[in-house]
């Protein structure tokens, strides 16, 4: 249900429930609330148009890999995985 899903920044950064960062987070709700809508609107929009979900998650795993971000390349692999990309692709990214 849209609204519902994880927090991708608290996520990624390791946020943990009432930690001081996360009382810090909830200070600014609406910029919470758009940064998780972005995120949606990217990788599971409405109207997905000509972009699978595989190629979303595809670039985004490969650019966090150029980035040497280990951990962010994983997630976004893991989301590659969860749409169907097969293992060759898999491997490549």
């Amino acid at each position: 249900m849209p609204g519902m899903d994880p927090d991708v920044i608290d996520r990624l950064a390791g946020v943990e429930p009432g930690s001081p960062l996360d009382a810090i987070r909830h200070r600014r709700p609406d910029a919470r609330t758009q940064a998780q809508a972005s995120y949606r609107a990217l990788f599971a929009p409405e109207i997905p148009g000509e972009v699978t979900a595989i190629e979303r998650f595809a670039a985004a795993a490969f650019v966090a890999g150029l980035h040497g971000d280990a951990e962010t390349a994983a997630f976004y692999a893991a989301g590659l995985a969860a749409s169907g990309a097969s293992a060759e692709l898999r491997r490549a990214i």
